[in-house]
């Protein structure tokens, strides 16, 4: 109490308990100095998911940067999914001076120990994903054994900064790229009519329907169509196994409409691809993204994309490559969410009489709808290239390694 009343007091005793936080913040990094300059990049290589295909991805831009890098891939089969080995790259098992770790936050501790003879001796870059504008304090004893966070989008690095103890940059991967590519068919037997025109929605339901709205985008199309007037809307899933209620929930709003075509099975990438490459129109919804993929491999066929004005796509999507769905705000409600994402914090609330009406807008003016495409192509063939990409995480790393 006397204490308390001693204002000099006081402020000293709060200054050395702020430099001691500091201080439980820091860590050493110990890089090996017989490591010459490159990176391990450590991640789901070969898998069939979002960040499979991004660490495919941050490979290319190495590869394209001229960066010597070592690939060190993490099995899948213990998340359940499928394993593609011989879609990525192979290296020798060179250990270099820099590890970048391109897998979820709740994995980063459990694979550093287990590649702890590579990780060790290097300056360690997690490359994050996260999808609110809220980072879970739960994710920060992860982030203290990392040296740096590679944030694909400035909405990811301004949720995961306001957390950070440690430097968090923007260093988006390139985008797919299908310039020069041959479009193929939409593939047969999906209940997709030949010649019927369609709207495109493609998610993961290990990735939270709540949050990538699948029920909202059906809605909207209900909204825009009467039933047999003419579009399909297709729903490509995978996941659905382990979410039987969000299944449930999809299927429900689809209710009877014929022309809503549920699929919830495997599809090979150049099936995937022939759906991108044939529809009207890819439309996303969500309330929340870290980045996008989906959308981006839409648009690099030069389809046009409907999409929610909020999130991780925003760093490429804008008014002139695609239809931007006004997004107010909501908050999280208390039942069917994930820990990821807290009840009671923000996401995005899409207009969905909007997004009806650019899908009908779409339909109307297919002239026009593919001038819209045909800029987004453009954008990702030029601006999201590993190339691009590439020479900014080879600038990144030249910074780190001078220091």
């Amino acid at each position: 109490s006397m204490l308390a009343k001693n204002p000099t007091a006081v402020h000293l005793v709060r200054t050395a308990r702020d430099a001691r936080a500091r201080r439980e913040l820091q860590h050493t990094v110990n890089i090996a100095p017989e490591r010459p300059n490159g990176v391990n990049l450590i991640g789901h290589l070969g898998g069939e998911f979002g960040l499979g295909a991004s660490a495919r991805l941050v490979d290319e831009a190495l590869m394209a940067a001229k960066v010597p890098t070592s690939t060190f891939a993490i099995p899948t089969s213990g998340l359940g999914l499928r394993r593609n080995e011989a879609e990525y790259r192979h290296s020798g098992e060179i250990e270099y001076n820099t590890s970048v770790l391109a897998v979820a936050q709740i994995r980063t501790v459990e694979i550093m120990r287990k590649l702890a003879e590579v990780v060790e001796g290097s300056y360690r870059i997690g490359m994050w994903y996260w999808e609110i504008e809220y980072f879970i304090p739960g994710f920060l004893p992860a982030l203290r054994q990392l040296d740096e966070i590679w944030a694909p989008t400035d909405f990811i690095n301004k949720a995961i900064a306001a957390q950070s103890p440690i430097p968090v940059r923007t260093l988006m991967p390139p985008l797919p790229q299908r310039a020069g590519r041959i479009p193929p068919p939409p593939p047969a037997d999906l209940g997709i009519e030949r010649g019927r025109p369609y709207f495109l929605f493609v998610f993961d339901y290990l990735s939270f329907e709540l949050r990538k709205n699948a029920v909202g985008l059906i809605e909207a199309f209900k909204l825009a169509f009467q039933p047999d007037e003419g579009p399909l809307l297709v729903i490509k899933t995978m996941g659905g196994k382990k979410r039987p209620y969000d299944v449930e929930r999809v299927k429900a709003a689809a209710g009877d409409r014929p022309d809503i075509v549920l699929i919830d099975k495997y599809l090979s990438e150049t099936e995937l691809d022939g759906l991108m490459a044939n529809c009207a129109a890819y439309v996303s919804l969500h309330r929340a993204e870290g980045l996008g993929l989906t959308i981006a491999e839409a648009m690099a066929w030069g389809r046009p994309v409907i999409v929610s004005e909020y999130s991780g796509n925003m760093q490429f999507n804008n008014a002139n490559n695609a239809f931007l769905v006004p997004c107010g705000r909501a908050k999280i409600p208390s039942k069917r969410t994930s820990p990821y994402y807290p009840a009671g914090q923000i996401w995005g609330d899409p207009d969905l009489a909007k997004a009806a009406e650019y899908m009908r807008f779409v339909l109307d003016n297919p002239a026009q709808a593919g001038l819209v495409g045909a800029r987004a192509a453009i954008d990702i063939a030029t601006k999201y290239t590993p190339e691009v990409s590439g020479a900014k995480m080879r600038a990144a790393l030249s910074e780190i390694w001078q220091r």
